[in-house]
């Protein structure tokens, strides 16, 4: 039943006081009251009405103590204005002049939901503060501003970037060529952009980047920038270090505290894939593995919503775009292959679009060597992929066909070896090419004798046969001879451009070499002057003090070469030695007949 409610209009009425308070007894009873003296309800009941309990103070609290009374202000403080600039901390990066809050703006007006991108809270003034300068991992970055709200950090400016790009451009960009170089520098250094805020896409981006180059080069270290040399800058001037370098915790946690203040996901483009790739890259160099694949994966799912992996999203799209996308999909291709070997995990990507075009490109040689390393990682298809996943591999003749061409492809590249060697492609392209072809081959080798790495010395099964063994022993030392081959004739600076990656793949060969002095018949296998010992011995040598440091795959391989080396040492049959007589004996004068025939004593 529908109930009708008629208002009746009190417009013109006189108001009315407003009513006392119940009496004690219907308060305490929570009864209807008329507030009459007596009550009804206690003339009802029989009781005795009264008004003696004090009504509850409403509204807020007062203070307790009065703070002007016991903290009297200074009188000179109190003539002095402050303003919403005053209470910022100095920030400028690199002494290069930022664009300095005046007394009249207003403070930026932040909701607490997020960052107002409109009118940021950005600092910038004199002196770079202590906690944002290079801190230990373990404390707690802490960035924002106190006359800002909570929930909006302190925004770098466009100027404390410069420094890594440049890095990244001169050192990183032959590792990494997804960027276009004077797009990248337009949005950075103009300086009638410095006064205004980055947009948040490109912001996360700049500070992920910045990141990895100060993690991947090895910057953090304050030896490391008085002794590195400077680097050419684009313009043919010189490139300096940092005189004052930022933390890449405070850096990454930047960046994460602005990504979680917006929406980034339903707003993704490809400097939100570009920032999920080099946060995966952050963590990879800190041996982070989960948080490296959770990164990864999500800038491989960012491409894929994106269409970067569907062919058709390229019809209509003109010619630089369609390669800039190309670059981004084929580099995240070939990341997540490498990855997944060395995880043994599976693969998303696949080889759905095609390669980026060289000679449409401006920089040919540049996009030559991407793409022939794009076209290596295309050989480890999924087929080969799924073999090595598996802790117990077939031989290979019992692998899928796919799997045995992709190990045909990956063992006949010497004469695509020999090409690269004597073209003329960027030195740390060349070297990442050449050193990931001979990791894919040592990877062949394992998986078609059925090597796993992680088993130790009883890893080869018997099926492989002395002459398959002593054959792919050759193989593996001959891999670690030009593998070494390539190292020592490569530039420091190249090295060191590929970080942790390179350290991971010469470690993995060299375990290999190790499997082959634990299982070889003849471990002395020599080559020209050198022995499968010496190139151990390099290995370690230059895992000891790569990027100025020592590796923390050296102590892992000291322990394995230990137990390999100390395997064909010690005598696995006793030494028969001939004395005078004639007689075979062990030593401490027992005869090999009188010990057979007291085992043969014992036995009957």
């Amino acid at each position: 039943m529908h109930k009708v409610h008629v208002l009746k209009s009190t417009a013109g009425v006189t108001l009315q006081a407003v009513p006392g308070q119940a009496c004690d007894q219907c308060r305490k009873r929570k009864a209807r009251c008329n507030r009459a003296h007596p009550c009804t309800h206690c003339q009802r009941t029989g009781q005795t009405c009264s008004y003696e309990q004090a009504p509850k103070v409403r509204g807020r609290k007062p203070r307790k103590r009065v703070l002007d009374q016991e903290h009297p202000q200074h009188p000179e403080s109190a003539e002095v204005p402050v303003t919403w600039a005053d209470t910022l901390p100095d920030l400028t990066c690199f002494n290069i002049p930022l664009s300095v809050i005046t007394d009249d703006q207003q403070p930026p007006l932040t909701p607490s939901s997020g960052l107002s991108w409109q009118t940021p809270c950005v600092v910038s003034a004199s002196d770079l503060p202590l906690d944002l300068v290079k801190r230990p991992a373990s404390s707690n970055p802490t960035w924002f501003d106190p006359g800002c709200d909570d929930a909006s950090p302190q925004l770098l400016g466009r100027e404390c970037f410069v420094p890594y790009v440049h890095l990244f451009l001169e050192r990183l960009y032959a590792v990494f060529p997804i960027v276009d170089k004077d797009q990248l520098l337009g949005l950075i250094e103009p300086p009638e952009l410095q006064s205004q805020p980055l947009a948040p896409s490109l912001y996360t981006f700049l500070t992920a980047l910045s990141a990895t180059v100060i993690v991947q080069l090895n910057l953090s270290d304050d030896d490391v920038l008085k002794t590195a040399t400077p680097c050419l800058d684009l313009t043919g001037g010189t490139c300096k270090l940092p005189p004052t370098l930022l933390s890449p915790e405070l850096l990454v946690a930047q960046c994460l505290e602005t990504r979680r203040s917006r929406g980034f996901i339903e707003d993704a483009d490809e400097w939100t894939i570009l920032t999920s790739f080099f946060l995966f890259e952050y963590h990879g160099q800190h041996e982070q593995s989960r948080s490296a694949w959770y990164y990864l994966r999500e800038a491989i799912g960012f491409a894929q919503s994106l269409g970067l992996d569907d062919p058709d999203s390229y019809l209509m799209l003109d010619l630089k775009t369609s390669q800039r996308r190309r670059l981004l999909f084929w580099l995240l291709f070939i990341t997540e292959r490498a990855y997944a070997l060395q995880c043994r995990s599976r693969v998303m990507l696949q080889r759905s679009i095609g390669l980026p075009h060289i000679f449409e490109s401006s920089e040919p040689k540049l996009m030559f060597g991407f793409v022939t390393l794009a076209r290596t990682f295309s050989t480890v298809d999924n087929a080969f992929i799924t073999a090595w996943r598996s802790r117990n591999t077939p031989m290979l003749p019992q692998l899928p066909d796919a799997a045995h061409q992709a190990l045909r492809k990956l063992l006949q590249r010497d004469s695509e070896i020999n090409t690269l060697e004597s073209s003329e492609l960027d030195e740390t392209q060349r070297l990442d090419i050449l050193v990931t072809q001979q990791w894919l081959k040592t990877l062949a080798w394992q998986l078609q004798c059925n090597i796993d790495v992680s088993k130790g010395a009883n890893a080869l099964e018997a099926g492989c046969g002395n002459q398959a063994n002593t054959r792919n022993s050759a193989c593996v030392i001959d891999a670690s001879k030009s593998l070494l081959e390539i190292v020592h004739n490569a530039k420091t600076t190249s090295l060191e451009a590929h970080g942790i990656g390179m350290e991971q793949k010469v470690f993995d060969v060299a375990i290999c070499l190790c499997h082959v002095l634990e299982t070889s018949d003849e471990p002395e296998v020599a080559l020209e002057f050198f022995s499968t010992q010496d190139f151990l011995h390099q290995f370690m040598v230059f895992l000891a003090d790569f990027r100025r440091r020592e590796s923390q795959y050296l102590q892992p391989l000291l322990q394995r070469a230990s137990r390999s080396l100390s395997s064909f040492i010690e005598p696995q049959r006793p030494l028969l030695l001939e004395d005078e007589r004639g007689q075979e004996w062990l030593g401490d004068d027992v005869f090999l007949d009188d010990t057979v025939a007291c085992h043969g004593a014992g036995a009957e």
